[in-house]
């Protein structure tokens, strides 16, 4: 079984949420086999800003889904937004 590259982007339910807690808490939610590789912060608009994350999971079925469940049950979570999902490829 394979591994796919998932970029995902979060957005807070307020301003004043703190992004990197917020990235640690989703790290810790993460389904079992996942990892969080990669973290950025996106400017929105008056002072909001999203999460990027790129995380690495398992190929299989329904794994998307559980991704974005685990990830929307973060307190201070608004909303889950996929970006691009890729095969995740260890060789060049």
């Amino acid at each position: 079984m394979g591994s796919v590259l998932i970029r995902l982007k979060v957005l807070p339910d307020d301003v004043s949420v703190s992004l990197d807690e917020l990235a640690e808490q989703i790290s810790v939610k993460l389904p079992q086999g996942s990892f969080l590789l990669r973290k950025a912060k996106e400017p929105i608009a008056f002072g909001l800003s999203a999460l990027i994350l790129d995380i690495k999971v398992a190929e299989g079925e329904d794994t998307l889904d559980r991704l974005e469940s685990s990830i929307k049950e973060v307190e201070h979570v608004s909303q889950v937004d996929v970006v691009g999902v890729s095969r995740f490829s260890t060789s060049l």
